[in-house]
């Protein structure tokens, strides 16, 4: 399973106080199951819930769940599919007016080819995910590189300095 790591940073990049204290960004897999047809490919898919809890965050939560909104438009553009309701869940704990615990739960999947190996053995590859397209065929992302920073009305508001 490759997306826990990926998601963890990229949260990390944008807001770097999970970067000095990753303690605040626990991440657990749930629910988890594998599923493999009965084909001559022996490969296999991840299907998994993953929950993922920031805890006392202090920014705008707007901030946290465009990061991670956009990290799914490459890692599993299904959940945004214009046709698709499935979406994700979450839960917020308001601390104080400054302060939330937000728990994010995203069903993920991961599959992973077999292929034969020249010595008679198996080589595992995990399948990167393929470039979901919109109804009208414009690729959903098409060659951008990593989300760097955010901008709101000509002000900068990720990364953010730790607090």
């Amino acid at each position: 399973m490759k997306k826990p790591d990926s998601l963890r940073a990229a949260i990390a990049a944008i807001l770097p106080e999970f970067a000095t204290d990753p303690a605040r960004l626990a991440m657990f897999v749930e629910k988890g199951r594998i599923r493999a047809p009965q084909t001559q490919q022996r490969g296999f898919m991840w299907s998994y819930d993953l929950t993922v809890i920031a805890t006392a965050f202090t920014h705008d939560p707007d901030v946290l769940m465009f990061v991670v909104v956009d990290w799914l438009r490459r890692y599993q553009p299904d959940l945004l599919a214009a046709n698709s309701a499935a979406g994700f869940t979450f839960e917020a704990d308001v601390l104080d007016d400054r302060s939330w615990d937000v728990q994010i739960t995203l069903p993920l999947d991961e599959a992973v080819r077999a292929s034969p190996a020249p010595d008679g053995g198996w080589l595992l590859e995990a399948v990167e995910e393929p470039a979901t397209l919109f109804p009208d065929d414009v690729p959903l992302r098409p060659n951008e590189g990593p989300l760097l920073s955010i901008w709101h009305q000509g002000t900068r508001i990720a990364p953010l300095d730790p607090v």
